[in-house]
């Protein structure tokens, strides 16, 4: 981003900053770097400061008798360190006087927390907010939240989530390896569920909810068995299911026209539905489906 501004004195990187890729800063032999952040946030690349440049962590933190310390953006404050052993976690509404409207990454790879509470404030969840977190087994999220980021609870130990109706989008791979939740609510606001979001999950059955209309590579588990499609998706992606091998039943609620090549590959369908407004099926859409002993068009 700065590679070789020799000249270039000094940067000033707000906590509001969660990804910086690798070498950013190459080549810059003057540059001093401040930043709101303690330490270097999950969402850094390792190689961020490859040139070693001068960094000055913390500025403008607030430190506090809480279990907070925050930093203010504006009218708000951000958290910036969670200092308690506690592990059960509420959020508070306020800090200071201040509403709390983030929590960026702090919680990231805490192996301690259990369970959090949000406040109602908090309208986003950012990319690896409680990545490995692996003793998280609840949180409650707030009916104010609109997105859930990239990685969000990747690798955490949650047993089950609802998603409020007020989620707009679910991240890439936002509940990986979550492998025991076993049970998902997804909220009737959600538009968007990302890439693998939740891949390797303990999820049994599942229904996506008619305002989805993006969902790619759904592939659960082989603890997947049951799946309702909402009305919002028209095209069964290639790949979307591939191996889910305890997949038993899949109902469509509206009208597709396309399932993409090895779509159920590998699945344990017994009786199969097509709608028919489908136009196409993808190669090896339903491969080594060896249980499959009917197939019929609503």
């Amino acid at each position: 981003a700065f590679r070789d501004c020799k000249s270039l004195k000094s940067i000033y990187i707000p906590i509001s900053v969660n990804t910086i890729s690798s070498q950013s800063f190459e080549g810059c032999d003057s540059l001093t770097i401040h930043t709101e952040y303690i330490d270097i946030p999950i969402g850094w690349d390792k190689a961020w400061n490859y040139s070693n440049c001068e960094v000055v962590w913390g500025e403008n933190n607030i430190t506090t008798d809480s279990a907070f310390d925050y930093v203010i953006i504006g009218d708000s404050a951000i958290i910036s360190r969670y200092k308690s052993s506690e592990t059960d976690v509420v959020v508070p509404d306020y800090i200071d006087g201040y509403p709390i409207v983030s929590i960026g990454t702090v919680f990231a790879e805490n192996t301690s927390i259990r369970s959090v509470v949000l406040n109602d404030f908090i309208e986003e969840l950012e990319q690896n907010a409680f990545y490995r977190c692996s003793m998280l087994q609840s949180i409650e999220l707030n009916s104010k939240l609109k997105s859930i980021g990239d990685y969000c609870f990747s690798r955490a130990a949650l047993e089950s989530i609802v998603i409020p109706n007020s989620v707009i989008e679910i991240g890439i791979s936002a509940f990986e390896y979550c492998s025991n939740m076993s049970d998902i609510e997804i909220g009737k606001g959600v538009k968007t569920i990302g890439w693998n979001a939740f891949i390797y999950t303990g999820l049994k059955d599942v229904v996506i909810p008619d305002n989805v209309t993006t969902m790619t590579d759904f592939y659960c588990s082989s603890n997947l068995r049951s799946i309702v499609i909402g009305k919002g998706i028209t095209e069964i992606g290639s790949h979307d299911f591939y191996l889910c091998s305890g997949l038993e039943k899949v109902v469509f609620r509206g009208d597709i026209v396309k399932i993409g090549e090895s779509a159920f590959q590998g699945c344990n369908l017994k009786d199969f539905t097509l709608p028919d407004t489908l136009e196409s099926i993808g190669n090896s859409a339903f491969e080594n489906c060896t249980e499959l002993n009917s197939i019929s068009v609503s």
